[in-house]
């Protein structure tokens, strides 16, 4: 195997032996696939197999595999207490330094020393006891159990998130069950009347204490630096890894003015019909936003363009999705997507995605395959009296709330009853009703003011010029996180990050349990999968 041609037949060989091999467990490759396209056929075959699933910053799987686990970062947003113009109080959000840790059953991962831990909480001197040396990351009011291989006491100490001690657990005999108690993040633990440092430990979640398994663990870190990651109700910003399924090129559609009637393809003042190449006998499936008043599906043989007859209709105009599978013929896919020019064709583009398969699926921008990107379902503006700002009326006279433009997609509602959905240094979210009534708070604004602004009243501001109140704000920011009107999505080029998460991609499972914890100032929710093992 020493000249060239004879190292090519062998890298030959061994792709035929993989394909083989992929095609074994559920491939379907062809002599004519190419080598890259291995790792799709394997990724597909991953997502055919039973999953365990879970969702948290700190997350305990049952039953998995020793397999790649596939992950995507979620953000959470938290304020404690409640703000006033006067009286601040920062909002919290997924940012900075993360610190991911993934472990087998087994989660204690410390040394021992002799010595105890006294009952304020801190390292005690003692001759016949033995302590762990650091702190051990646990949930609040879960039940664990902790054993050792030597007969002995052990006695349980709870700590806060900040390492603050909370209280002690009851001291038993080996195994000993506990439940941690409200805001506990840390335990540490003294071992009565044992000296020997070497004797085996095992702490699990569960009032069972099992066999011993040896301490398995992963660490990862993920620097996000200023990228923040926000949650408000259901909407949520995400961290996710492209997979390329999205084939609609919504920046450079084919897109014509045109509608089909009797079959044919018509040309239209109003209407648009956009067109992406297909495969015949093949099952699309394409996805929307529920804005537009259209939503259908055709095939036809040759470029769409007026005079073209179609092959086939598929109609949502109602749905969310529609799937088709095209005709033996077909080789170009059509929609009808926009009725006339009273729709926002801009949000509607912004939603569709068109993939393989029978199924919609999550939203994913188009070019994104093995790519990370950011997925902002949260805005965030600083009020800092350089905006755009308008007096409005309240029910009395000569009292103003204020109107502030920014310019950007505001998810609002005509709904004047309802809670913004907003978080607020200085202001708590109220309805715009309330404004009007003179209660001091924030609320995104109508419709009709083009999803670009806020409406809020403060009491103290209530009688002042605009002038005034943008002085007030340039010294007493006030800083909105909000809801978008319509996701954005952006690529992450941070080299160092995309390190990071590429080499979060690569973390695995263990056989049995999997236990995976956060931690950061404000930890990142994950949402997990991993194999099932379907072998037990």
């Amino acid at each position: 195997m020493g000249t060239i041609a004879e190292k090519l037949t062998y890298l030959d060989e061994t792709r035929e032996k993989i394909r083989k091999g992929i095609n074994s467990i559920g491939g379907n490759l062809t002599n004519t696939d190419t080598f890259r396209s291995y790792s799709d056929a394997l990724d597909g075959i991953y997502e055919k197999f039973p999953k365990v699933t879970g969702t948290g910053s700190n997350i305990t799987l049952e039953d998995t595999m020793g397999a790649s686990i596939k992950s995507e970062l979620q953000g959470d947003t938290t304020q404690e207490g409640t703000p006033t113009p006067s009286s601040p109080v920062a909002v919290e959000t997924v940012t900075g330094e993360q610190s991911i840790t993934t472990w087998g059953k087994n989660l204690f991962n410390d040394t021992l020393e002799v010595g105890t831990i006294n009952s304020s909480g801190n390292n005690a001197t003692s001759t016949d006891n033995m302590r762990n040396a650091d702190y051990i990351s646990v949930n609040q009011q879960t039940t664990y159990t902790i054993s050792a291989s030597s007969n002995c006491y052990i006695g349980i100490r709870y700590y806060n998130s900040s390492k603050t001690f909370l209280s002690s657990g009851t001291t038993a005999e080996q195994p000993n069950t506990f439940t941690t108690p409200e805001n506990c993040k840390y335990v540490r633990f003294v071992f009565v009347n044992i000296t020997d440092t070497t004797v085996k430990v095992q702490l699990e979640k569960g009032s069972t204490a099992s066999e011993y398994e040896v301490y398995k663990e992963q660490s990862y870190e993920i620097n996000l630096g200023n990228i923040e990651l926000c949650k408000i109700g259901d909407y949520k910003d995400f961290i996710k890894k492209g997979t390329g399924k999205n084939l609609f090129d919504k920046d450079n559609a084919n897109i014509i003015n045109a509608s089909v009637i009797n079959n044919v393809i018509t040309e239209s003042n109003s209407a648009k019909m956009f067109y992406i190449s297909c495969e015949p006998n093949t099952t699309y499936t394409i996805s929307r936003e529920i804005v537009g008043a259209r939503f259908v599906g055709y095939t036809t043989n040759t470029t769409p363009t007026t005079g073209v007859s179609t092959l086939q209709i598929v109609s949502g105009n109602t749905a969310s999705s529609i799937t088709i599978t095209t005709d033996a013929n077909a080789n170009y896919l059509l929609v009808y997507y926009l009725y006339n020019s009273s729709e926002n064709e801009t949000q509607i583009l912004s939603s569709i995605q068109v993939e393989l398969g029978s199924t919609a699926t999550p939203y994913e921008p188009y070019g994104m395959y093995n790519k990370w990107y950011i997925e902002k379902q949260i805005g965030k503006v600083v009020l800092d009296g350089t905006q755009d700002l308008y007096k409005a009326a309240t029910g009395t006279e000569n009292y103003y709330r204020y109107n502030i433009d920014i310019g950007t997609n505001i998810f609002t509602t005509d709904e004047t009853t309802a809670i913004a959905p907003i978080y607020c240094n200085r202001l708590v979210g109220v309805t715009r009703g309330n404004t009007f009534s003179r209660i001091e708070g924030i609320a995104p604004t109508t419709n009709n003011y083009n999803y670009k602004s806020f409406n809020f009243y403060i009491e103290a501001l209530a009688q002042m010029a605009n002038a005034q109140v943008n002085n007030w704000l340039a010294s007493n920011n006030m800083i909105v996180y909000y809801i978008y009107k319509t996701p954005t999505y952006t690529e992450i080029t941070d080299t160092e990050l995309k390190t990071q998460l590429e080499e979060f991609d690569d973390a695995q499972s263990y056989e049995g349990q999997t236990n995976i914890n956060v931690d950061g100032i404000l930890p990142t929710i994950l949402n997990v999968k991993a194999l099932e093992n379907i072998f037990n």
